[in-house]
């Protein structure tokens, strides 16, 4: 019996490149802060230190700037285009969303007096754990 596309995570064939989505999920779990983001844009160890909502959301408009960057020069066929690069932009960008996401959620439900559902009310983008 052959394993199919869904058992096996591959295209079925040993070798196989794993599917996109698959490679984005595993480079989000496996995503160190203080590792990639020098890598990635220019921020200093005081901005990698900060992680109030609103250090987070300041470093995740940086990535957002630079991932549409990368993006124009990948249309545009620009010789300075990675593909690393690019991958790195989108999964780090997908980090801090979702750690952005969660750390909103844990600050609603530590005001007095706030209503049991008032995480629920976070816009669709706070909520969502992909990259958007």
């Amino acid at each position: 019996m052959t394993a199919t596309k869904s058992e096996t995570g591959t295209a079925g064939r040993s070798g196989a490149a794993t599917p996109g989505w698959a490679t984005r999920i595993a480079g989000r779990e496996a995503y160190r802060r203080e590792r990639m983001l020098p890598r990635l844009i220019a921020v200093g160890p005081e901005e990698i230190a900060d992680d109030t909502a609103s250090g987070r959301s300041a470093v995740l408009r940086r990535l957002l700037r630079a991932l549409r960057g990368e993006r124009m020069r990948g249309r545009a066929g620009h010789w300075s285009y990675s593909l690393d690069r690019h991958v790195g932009l989108v999964q780090a960008a997908a980090a801090e969303r979702r750690a952005l996401a969660r750390q909103r959620v844990r600050e609603c439900a530590a005001i007095p007096g706030a209503p049991a559902g008032a995480a629920s009310r976070l816009g669709p983008a706070d909520r969502r754990g992909d990259d958007g």
